[in-house]
């Protein structure tokens, strides 16, 4: 746990709808609009990975730099190589969630199919939002090189662009079932403060009342 920073309100040319956001804007701060669609289940990402060695039992702790571990390849201590062992138990995880934003209805141009975006939280991020919300997030746009095949190192010449998710708020609830449920517990709410002024205006000694009704056998 650590002290983080989360800017938003950027200036306006920092503002973007999904439809201008080209390769230029990548490693760029930007700020978008839309609707919540998807959420994906938490995921855990490793942050350090915890290595022990199978002859002498050495451990090392290794930092995760942009999504690699480097293992260790020789034991410092017996010089042992391919030795290290991952420990799961004892390495560090964060959580991470991958968010589909859609352009708000109102943004989509006529017989025009709605852009969409990924987005990747972490931490405190996650489970912040969910489908049907309307947000404004904040986040740098990056992209990842697509293998050709999962075993094989080369990678396609066209890259998968996501937003790493900085900030988000929302702006506003989108959600017919929220709607419904707020306007079923305003109305209920009424309904009982209507009941408590009827029985307090038929029953004068009120207070009293209810203070022998609370624990009678104790007070």
């Amino acid at each position: 746990a650590g002290l983080q920073c989360r800017p938003f309100g950027l200036a306006p040319r920092d503002a973007r709808n999904m439809r201008e956001i080209n390769p230029s804007d990548l490693f760029r701060m930007v700020s978008l609009r839309g609707m919540i669609t998807r959420c994906s289940q938490i995921i855990p990402d490793i942050s350090a990975a915890f290595y022990r060695c199978a002859v002498c039992f050495t451990h090392v702790s290794v930092p995760v730099t942009h999504g690699k571990i480097d293992e260790p390849e020789k034991c410092a201590n017996c010089a042992t190589k391919n030795a290290f062992v991952l420990i799961h138990n004892r390495s560090k995880f964060g959580d991470k969630q991958v968010v589909r934003i859609q352009e708000a209805p109102e943004a989509i141009p006529e017989c025009e199919t709605p852009v969409t975006a990924s987005v990747v939280a972490w931490d405190s991020l996650v489970d912040a939002v969910k489908p049907g919300d309307r947000v404004e997030i904040t986040g740098i746009v990056r992209a990842n090189a697509v293998r050709v095949y999962p075993r094989i190192c080369t990678v396609r010449s066209i890259f998968r662009s996501f937003i790493d998710l900085v900030h988000v708020r929302k702006i506003g609830t989108n959600n017919v079932k929220e709607q419904g449920q707020q306007h079923a517990a305003a109305a209920a709410a009424e309904d009982t403060a209507a009941e408590i002024r009827a029985i307090a205006a038929a029953t004068p000694d009120l207070y009293n009342t209810l203070a022998e009704s609370v624990a009678p056998s104790i007070w």
